[in-house]
């Protein structure tokens, strides 16, 4: 299937070469009657800045295989030279951007994946937040803070968004967190398990989670609570392993309010060991446990209840650039 985009309004070409963009299924953002054509428009993406990337892309991308087998794309690796070359993003930034973009996760971005998150952050795409634009961007927002990869945000990923939505406030540390926990209660669903933690000599300790951790923030929680580095940690969920990209819901059946988990290995040798500061440290409420949904994110987005994120997943410079000379050139 394929979708095609015309030239942009205004001065009309000589003739008529409308550029072909293959409809990706992976371009479906559960949004009804999505149309990318529309996105494509409503973001102002041309038939020149299309070409101006596609030429950009084949400069730092990967071709597997004999006789180009394996589609062109873009490798973590890629992405971090492009952005050496073009000074798009911050280099602390260059995962998440990465991460956001790649929709089926499988750590390559194809042209058409680059060219759907390039125009979501471009730094002149609209933020109008009950259009396409606006829908796409906030997906790809809440896809770049949902880095645990659990599909809903953890209080600490929700809260590193508000913060970044409203740093050009300047607020005080303690407003920043009274707001985020604020938020997290409006929008937060709760689903909590007791997890009963046993090493192989006896019982541990007791850990309040929510079924949406996955098995990373599960050992940060027994980190904290045991003073134990998170790496090097190996947990048993009955006869199965908890690896640090599972989420705990997988293993439960409805309803399930505990749970025996085994610390089968850790690095006492390290105890005690500080944790890392969090975002959810002082938090005593259920408001730490919450996970947000996309829907329950997108709602407070177009009720203005979440402002400043039309800050949020922008690149610092256009790579859809088409002037002479922009950015280094092509």
């Amino acid at each position: 299937m394929s979708s095609t985009i015309g030239a942009a309004s205004g001065t009309q070409p000589p003739e008529a070469k409308p550029i072909i963009v293959l409809f990706d299924p992976k371009w479906n953002f559960e949004l009804e009657h999505f149309d990318v054509n529309r996105f494509f428009d409503e973001a102002k993406v041309t038939e020149n800045s299309i070409e101006v990337l596609q030429s950009r892309f084949d400069k730092f991308c990967s071709v597997v295989g004999k006789e180009n087998a394996v589609p062109a794309h873009l490798t973590p690796e890629d992405f971090r030279r492009m952005n050496e070359h073009y000074s798009i993003c911050k280099p602390h930034e260059e995962g998440h951007f990465f991460r956001s973009m790649d929709r089926c996760g499988g750590k390559c971005l194809s042209f058409q994946d680059f060219l759907m998150g390039c125009s979501a952050a471009n730094p002149s795409t609209p933020h109008v937040l009950n259009s396409f634009t606006g829908y796409v961007r906030a997906r790809y927002i809440f896809d770049y803070y949902n880095v645990s990869g659990s599909g809903t945000l953890e209080y600490e990923e929700l809260a590193k968004l508000v913060f970044d939505a409203r740093r050009h406030l300047e607020e005080g540390p303690d407003a920043q967190r009274g707001y985020a926990a604020e938020l997290a209660q409006d929008l937060g669903d709760v689903s909590v398990v007791t997890l009963r933690v046993s090493g192989l000599s006896g019982p541990l300790c007791d850990v309040r989670a929510s079924t949406r951790w996955t098995g990373l923030k599960v050992r940060k929680e027994i980190a904290r609570q045991l003073q134990v580095p998170v790496e090097g940690q190996e947990l048993l969920l009955g006869e199965q392993h908890l690896k640090e990209d599972h989420v705990l819901e997988t293993f439960f059946s409805s309803g399930t309010t505990s749970s025996n988990i085994t610390l089968v290995r850790t690095n006492w040798d390290q105890w005690p060991c500080t944790p890392e500061p969090s975002a959810s440290d002082g938090v005593v409420g259920l408001e730490r446990l919450v996970h947000v949904t996309f829907q329950s994110f997108y709602e407070a987005l177009v009720s203005e209840q979440l402002r400043g994120t039309s800050r949020l997943f922008r690149f610092h410079r256009s790579i859809l650039h088409t002037k002479k000379g922009a950015i280094g050139g092509a």
